[in-house]
């Protein structure tokens, strides 16, 4: 993440939402689930003429597998 972090470009402090795609998997002999991160999506603030965040645009991606 260090590495990804010092390649992003713009300000850190923008990032307002992250994205996870995920894998889940039920047990049902153990009665247990179980959750894979296979990446996530960093996202920054896109603001109205208000200044209210309306949106979200994706800055990047880290597959995380």
């Amino acid at each position: 993440m260090k590495k990804i972090e010092g390649e992003f470009k713009n300000d850190r402090d923008k990032i307002g939402k992250l994205s996870f795609t995920e894998d889940w998997y039920y047990y049902p002999s153990e009665n247990r689930v179980e959750k894979k991160a296979k990446s996530v999506t960093f996202g920054y603030e896109l603001y109205n003429n208000l200044g209210k965040v309306y949106a979200y645009r994706a800055a990047f991606r880290a597959d995380l597998q």
